[in-house]
C-alpha cells in the first residue's frame, strides 16, 4: 500500500455546504477489505467466518436468518455479561487515513458503570512495540435505538509504516441485544469537506503565501510587526507559509486571488509544531468588501495542517485579507500554552456549479432554518479582545452571518449595569481606576472611548442583526446589581448602593446581594432601563434572564408586610415550603411581567410600530422550581404576557431534576408562545451527543434551540467545563464545534449527520516545516 500522506476528512466542517451531496468516490484497490463483513457466513461453532472471539462466549451470538423481515441487523449480540471481543485482523503494508464504519442497532441494552459497547480499532506499526500503536474507538450508547451508522476515523502516525489493522466489536453489558451489520473500510478522502463539491478536483491551491501584499510586511526571521515566511512540504504541496507569534502584531495582508465567479474557499492552518502543543492557531479572514473579519481556528497543536472551510462567495473583483488574532486582551487572562499564533499554509479555491452557488445563496438568505437563538453577554468578547474600532467590534457578530441563528439576545450587562451612555443605569467600572482584571479595564475603557466618539455598542449590535436579517432582543439580568469583592467596586450599580433598604434579606435578617422585586421602586427602576432601551434602539423585544440570579424575593420587610396583609401571618414564622410564600412571590413577579408588557405595548403605540414588541423569559427547568421562586410560567403563557420561553437545564438554588420540556410544551401548545430549550455553548457534551439532544428537542416539539455563549472559535471537550473546553492536547484534538452548532436549525439534516459519524478536523500531515523534517524521531526532546 501507499504510505500515509494525505487528508483526514471532516463531514461537518461546512457551515453552508453540508447540504451538498457527497460525490461518488471510487474505493482504491489497495484499501484494506474486511471479509464476511455482513456476517452471513457462520462456522459450526457459531462464530462468524474470518472473525475471532478473543474472549467471548459463542452462545451470545445469533445470526438473523432474514434480517430485513425481522427489522434487525445481521448479527445480534445477546447481553454478554462477560467481555466479548469479536475481532478481525487485516494485514496491511502502510495505509492512508481511513474510516471503519458499520450499522448498529440496540434493543433494551442496559449498561453498568463498568460496561461498554464499542467499535474499536487498533493500528499496529512495523517493528514497533505495542504501546506505540494507535487506538481509535466510538462508544455505542445503551437503550433502544434503530439501525444507525457509526464510524471511527483512523489517522496513522507520520513516519511509521502500518502493518496490521484490528477491527473489534468490544462489548460487556448486562441486558438487551446489540445488532451489527455491513462493516466496511473506506478511505477518509471520501469524507473531506472539499470533496462535497462537484468540481473539487479542479480546486486551485495557492501554496506560496509569500505572494501576499505588501511585501514589506514579510521577513525571513522572527521580527515584530512582520510575518515570517517558512518553506514547507506535504505529500502533494511544496510551498511557503506565513507565520506570526501571538504578540508579533503582524499587520493585515492581502492575497490576490484573481478569480471570477462562485467558489468555496478553504484555508490551511497550522504548522505550529509539537514543541508548542496546545496552542490554538487562529486566523482572521475576510474578502474584499466584507463588513468585518471572521475567525477560523485550528483544532489542536499537531505537526500538520488543518484544512478549514472559510466561506462560499463570488470572487469577482475580490481578494483574501488575512490578519492574526488580536492578542492584547486574550493574553492577559489566558496562560501561554493556549495563546493564539497565526500560521497560514495555503488557500484552496473550488469553483462551484450553478446549482451549488444557487443553493448557497438561497440558504444564506432563507428563514425556514433560522430556529436558533444566540445569547451575547455584551461584555466577555470586549473583555477578551479589546476592540478599538467599529470594524473590530463588529467581528463579534460576523461569524453568525448565514448561520441558523435567526434571533440574538444581546445583554446590556446586568440589571441596570449597562454598556451604553445611560441616564438610568451605571456603566461597569466607570467609578474606578483600579481594575480586578486587565480585561475589565479593557471593557470600561472601550465603552468610554467608543461613547466619546459617539459610537454605541448596543446600537452596533442592533445594526449588525438588522444587516444580517436577524431579530434582536435586549437582555436584562434582573439580579445582576452588585458583585462581591474583588469586584465590589467594578460591578456595582449606583441605584443598588443608594438604596440598601430595598435589598433582599434572608428570614434571619441576613442581607442578600439582590434588589427585592417586592419593592415597587425596584421594579419601576428596571422598567425604566427597558423603556430607555426601547427608545434608543427599537429592538424586536426584551429578554429577562430569570435563571441567572434567583431568588429575587426573600423575607425583606416589603415582602413580609404584603404577606401579613394578605394572609394575616408572619412570613418568617411559617415553613420555607409554605405554598403561600410561593403564591405571593408569583403574584408579585406576575405583576412585574404585566407592568413590563404594558410598557412594551405603550412604547409600540407611541413609536407607531406595527409589530408587537416581543417579551422573552428565560426560566428554570421544572414547574416546581419556577413556582418556588415566583415564576408562574403557566400563568404568563395564559395571559399572553410572553412570546418566547427559554428553558435552562439547571440553575443555582434549584433542584437537580431533569428538564421537564414536555410540561413547557404542553402549557404553550396552541398559544403561539415558542419554547426554546437551552444549550451551553462552552459546555456541550460532544458532537454526537449534541446532535442527539437537538433531535430529541425537536421531536418533542421545541420551536428551536437557545445557545448560551456560542463561540465561533471553540471546540468540544466532551463532558468538560469552560477551562477544559479550551485545553486540547497533542494526542487528542478537540472535536469540531462551530460547524455543528450553526446548522442545528436544520431539523431534517440532524439524523443524516448522526449517521455520517462524528466530524474530525481535516489534518494534512507535514513532511517538512522550515528546517524540521518529520519522521519517527521527535526533534525537541532535548529541551
Amino acid at each position: 500500500m501507499r504510505s500515509c500522506a494525505f487528508h483526514v476528512g471532516t463531514p461537518a466542517l461546512l457551515v453552508l455546504a453540508a447540504f451538498v451531496a457527497i460525490r461518488p468516490i471510487s474505493v482504491a484497490a489497495d484499501v484494506p477489505v474486511l471479509l464476511n463483513a455482513n456476517f452471513r457466513q457462520i462456522e459450526p461453532d457459531g462464530i462468524p467466518t474470518n472473525w475471532q472471539l478473543v474472549p467471548g462466549d459463542p452462545t451470545s451470538l445469533h445470526r438473523e436468518a432474514n434480517p430485513a423481515a425481522a427489522n434487525k441487523s445481521g448479527l445480534v449480540i445477546q447481553h454478554p455479561v462477560k467481555e466479548l471481543y469479536l475481532r478481525q485482523k487485516v494485514t496491511i503494508d502502510g495505509c492512508e487515513p481511513l474510516s471503519v464504519e458499520g450499522f448498529f442497532q440496540a434493543d433494551a441494552v442496559e449498561m453498568g458503570k463498568k460496561d461498554y459497547a464499542r467499535l474499536y480499532i487498533h493500528l499496529l506499526y512495523k517493528d514497533r512495540p505495542y504501546d506505540e500503536h494507535s487506538h481509535f474507538f466510538v462508544d455505542l450508547p445503551p437503550g433502544t435505538w434503530p439501525r444507525r451508522r457509526f464510524s471511527v476515523h483512523v489517522q496513522p502516525k507520520p513516519g511509521l509504516p502500518a502493518s496490521e489493522l484490528w477491527v473489534t466489536i468490544a462489548t460487556r453489558f448486562s441486558k438487551g441485544e446489540l445488532g451489527v451489520d455491513d462493516l466496511s473500510i473506506v478511505p477518509l478522502d471520501r469524507y473531506r469537506d472539499i470533496n462535497r463539491w462537484t468540481r473539487a478536483e479542479e480546486a486551485l491551491c495557492i501554496g506560496d503565501m509569500s505572494r501576499v501584499q505588501p511585501g514589506s510586511a514579510l521577513s525571513d526571521v522572527r521580527k515584530r510587526s512582520h510575518w515570517k515566511v517558512l518553506e514547507y512540504e506535504t505529500q502533494d504541496i511544496t510551498g511557503k507559509c506565513i507565520a506570526a507569534m501571538p504578540d508579533t502584531q503582524a499587520p493585515e495582508v492581502t492575497l490576490p486571488l484573481g478569480r471570477k465567479g462562485w467558489h468555496a474557499i478553504y484555508v490551511g492552518l497550522g504548522g505550529v509544531g509539537r514543541f508548542a502543543f496546545g496552542q490554538e492557531v487562529c486566523a482572521r479572514l475576510k474578502l474584499t468588501g466584507d463588513r468585518a473579519f471572521v475567525p477560523r481556528a485550528y483544532s489542536a497543536g499537531r505537526d500538520d495542517i488543518d484544512e478549514v472551510f472559510f466561506k462560499c462567495a463570488d470572487l469577482t473583483g475580490k481578494d483574501l485579507h488575512i490578519a492574526p488574532w488580536r492578542f492584547s486582551g486574550f493574553a492577559d487572562h489566558r496562560q501561554a500554552p493556549v495563546s493564539r499564533p497565526c500560521v497560514v499554509m495555503y488557500v484552496k479555491l473550488v469553483p462551484l456549479t450553478v446549482e451549488e452557488s444557487s443553493r448557497v445563496a438561497e440558504e444564506s438568505s432563507g428563514r425556514d432554518t433560522k430556529r436558533l437563538i444566540a445569547t451575547f453577554d455584551g461584555f466577555s468578547w470586549v473583555h477578551e479582545n479589546n476592540p478599538t474600532t467599529e470594524a473590530e467590534f463588529l467581528e463579534y457578530f460576523e461569524p453568525f452571518r448565514g448561520s441558523d441563528f435567526g434571533t440574538w439576545y444581546w445583554q446590556i450587562g446586568g440589571a441596570d449595569l449597562v454598556n451604553y451612555p445611560s441616564r438610568v443605569g451605571t456603566i461597569s467600572g466607570e467609578h474606578v481606576d483600579d481594575f480586578p482584571r486587565k480585561g475589565d479595564e479593557y471593557f470600561t475603557r472601550a465603552v468610554q472611548s467608543f461613547n466619546g466618539k459617539g459610537i454605541d455598542f448596543t446600537k452596533l449590535a442592533v445594526g449588525a442583526a438588522r444587516d444580517m436579517g436577524n431579530k434582536i432582543h435586549i437582555g436584562i439580568r434582573p439580579a445582576a446589581w452588585q458583585a462581591p469583592p474583588q469586584f465590589e467596586d467594578y460591578f456595582s450599580s449606583d441605584f443598588y448602593r443608594a438604596h440598601p433598604e430595598w435589598r433582599c434579606r434572608d428570614r434571619d435578617g441576613t442581607p442578600v446581594m439582590r434588589m427585592s422585586f417586592a419593592v415597587p421602586e425596584v421594579r419601576n427602576h428596571l422598567i425604566g432601563v427597558m423603556r430607555e432601551v426601547l427608545t434608543r434602539y427599537q429592538p424586536d423585544g426584551i429578554e429577562i434572564i430569570y435563571f441567572r440570579g434567583l431568588p429575587l424575593i426573600l423575607w425583606e420587610e416589603a415582602f413580609c408586610r404584603q404577606f401579613q396583609d394578605r394572609f394575616h401571618d408572619d412570613a418568617k414564622a411559617v415553613s420555607e415550603d409554605d405554598p403561600r410564600l410561593f403564591e405571593l412571590r408569583c403574584e408579585i413577579l406576575t405583576g412585574f411581567m404585566r407592568e413590563v408588557r404594558a410598557m412594551l405595548d405603550a412604547a409600540q403605540k407611541s413609536q407607531g410600530r406595527r409589530e408587537r414588541y416581543a417579551l422573552s423569559a428565560s426560566v428554570v427547568h421544572t414547574r416546581e422550581d419556577n413556582l418556588r421562586h415566583g415564576i408562574d410560567v403557566e400563568g404568563w403563557v395564559k395571559e399572553r404576557l410572553v412570546d418566547q420561553l427559554g428553558v435552562f437545564a439547571w440553575a443555582f438554588h434549584t433542584s437537580r431534576r431533569p428538564m421537564d420540556l414536555e410540561w413547557f410544551l404542553e402549557i404553550s401548545e396552541g398559544t403561539g408562545v415558542e419554547v426554546y430549550p437551552l444549550m451551553i455553548g462552552w459546555k456541550l457534551p460532544g458532537a454526537r451527543e449534541t446532535l442527539e439532544q437537538a433531535r430529541e428537542y425537536y421531536e418533542k416539539g421545541a420551536a428551536g434551540i437557545l445557545v448560551w455563549d456560542p463561540n465561533p472559535v471553540g471546540f468540544f471537550s466532551a463532558g468538560a467545563g469552560y477551562s477544559a473546553a479550551h485545553a486540547g492536547s497533542y494526542n487528542r484534538p478537540r472535536d469540531a464545534y462551530w460547524p455543528i452548532v450553526t446548522r442545528l436549525g436544520h431539523r431534517d439534516e440532524i439524523r443524516s449527520r448522526l449517521e455520517e459519524g462524528q466530524p474530525v478536523p481535516t489534518h494534512v500531515p507535514l513532511k517538512r516545516y522550515g528546517d524540521y523534517w518529520f519522521g519517527r524521531w521527535i526533534p525537541d526532546v532535548g529541551f
